[in-house]
């Protein structure tokens, strides 16, 4: 009963979202890169594995259900300034899965508004199946996981308040788009020693484009994540609980065009209980990183707020970039574990 209820609870959540979430695109709804509680190179926790499946026999739980909410947004001074600002490019997603030792699989639903003119919006309705696997062999853990999933799409609904936005997202039918199936396999790793550890994924090792299966060295760089990262213990040599459980994590990800993407990564979890947690993390991005020079006009810096209380998590933080015309773009996450 109390799974029943937490399960609602988030679902009912998700559908009055659109008051708190707004964002660019669906492939950043499933995206974790700007928190500065994720990297590739961390394990140990059950949300690790989101970020890369390699850390899937790593987590402390050897068998989870997970059901959980992630929201974001984007704003600038001009979406204030719009009629229905608050729904500028809407996006959230609701998902349910599971994790044992080796295998999870996962279900994932999510609704994208983008705004085309005035109060004219697309509305689309995505979902994805992801099937994740892997192994651990003494320091080292490999995992791949398996994408697939398509969207449909409300074209050009006039929307003039929060009523219009519900009604379009959860009480109208949609329509079939052509070339939105899409379908991905990813490849992971993390090496890992006590207070140290290496991590890497690619987002799309293979690819599903105009109905053929390919690879290329193209895909793979533009996903490719690569970190360090070095933690704390959560407990000293004689058993008791640390106060502060501090991380930090520096890598390199999505290579393309000369460029990559540089970030660096920081949190502390001040541990009051073994089930009660607050968290406190910071990151800094360079998304047009050369190797040559630094470009603060490419630069993001995200700060965000976790809560744990047993099996309940709550994220909360904000991402701001750009030179001159700030962007924020605020998040929330929901996740249930048991």
């Amino acid at each position: 009963m109390k799974k029943l209820l937490v399960i609602g609870f988030i679902f009912v959540f998700s559908c009055t979202s659109m008051l708190f979430s707004t964002g660019e695109d669906f492939k950043a709804l499933i995206s974790s890169k700007d928190s500065p509680f994720h990297s590739v190179s961390y394990h140990g926790s059950t949300l690790d594995v989101l970020s890369n499946p390699a850390a899937l026999p790593l987590k402390e739980k050897e068998r989870v259900i997970i059901g959980s909410l992630y929201m974001t947004d984007s704003f600038t001074q001009e979406s204030f300034n719009k009629e229905l600002g608050y729904i500028e490019n809407h996006l959230n997603s609701f998902q349910l899965g599971f994790m044992a030792n080796h295998l999870g699989a996962s279900v994932l639903f999510g609704t994208n508004f983008e705004r085309k003119e005035g109060n004219q919006f697309d509305v689309y309705s995505n979902i994805d199946l992801e099937i994740d696997a892997a192994y651990q062999f003494r320091n080292i853990s490999v995992g791949v996981n398996l994408k697939g999933g398509n969207s449909m799409l409300r074209s050009n609904k006039s929307i003039r308040d929060l009523f219009d936005a519900v009604a379009n997202a959860y009480f109208s039918p949609f329509e079939r788009v052509d070339n939105t199936e899409r379908f991905s396999l990813g490849f992971g790793s993390i090496i890992h020693f006590d207070y140290f550890s290496l991590g890497l994924y690619s987002d799309e090792v293979l690819t599903l484009k105009d109905g053929v299966i390919h690879t290329s060295l193209e895909s793979i760089a533009s996903t490719f994540d690569l970190s360090f990262a070095i933690s704390g213990t959560k407990y000293t040599r004689l058993g008791d609980l640390n106060f502060f459980y501090p991380r930090l994590s520096i890598g390199l990800s999505d290579f393309s065009n000369g460029y990559c993407r540089l970030y660096l990564k920081g949190d502390v979890a001040l541990q009051f209980l073994p089930e009660a947690t607050i968290s406190i993390g910071l990151a800094y991005f360079e998304n047009m990183f050369d190797f040559h020079s630094l470009d603060r006009r490419e630069s993001a810096i995200s700060v965000a707020l976790a809560a744990t209380w047993r099996d309940l998590r709550i994220e909360g933080g904000c991402t701001f970039s750009g030179d001159g015309a700030v962007t924020a773009r605020p998040r929330i996450a929901i996740c249930y574990t048991h």
